[in-house]
């Protein structure tokens, strides 16, 4: 079993070794509150962040060089995420499961 957003383990009920189980988690929480990731946005389209890297890294760099704007589509996961686009174009921000759209402008493009 593991929590829902950040997939961070739970103990189980008479397990062995808790310590283990809990510096895993712990370790997750770090992650989540302190960590970044960059986003590989080179090919353009739709960029789709991984799951797993939503749910360990705070902080989303978008970078590479692609010719136009580019939708990029997060995991539909309840977390507060940090972006920073360093693509020189547009990034139409959505959640993979639809809703609203964000338009995310470049480093200095604004």
């Amino acid at each position: 079993m593991s929590s829902p957003n950040l997939a961070a383990p739970h103990v189980a009920a008479a397990q062995n070794q808790k310590e283990v189980t809990l510096n895993d988690a712990t370790d997750a929480l770090d992650l989540a509150l302190t960590a970044s990731a960059v986003i590989d946005c080179l090919a353009g389209g739709t960029v789709a962040v991984p799951l797993v890297i939503a749910r360990r890294a705070l902080r989303l760099v978008l970078e590479g060089t692609p010719a136009e704007g580019f939708a990029l589509a997060l995991p539909d996961i309840s977390r507060a995420l940090i972006l920073r686009n360093e693509t020189g174009q547009e990034a139409l921000v959505q959640r993979s499961a639809g809703g609203g759209t964000v338009t995310l402008v470049s480093k200095g493009q604004a």
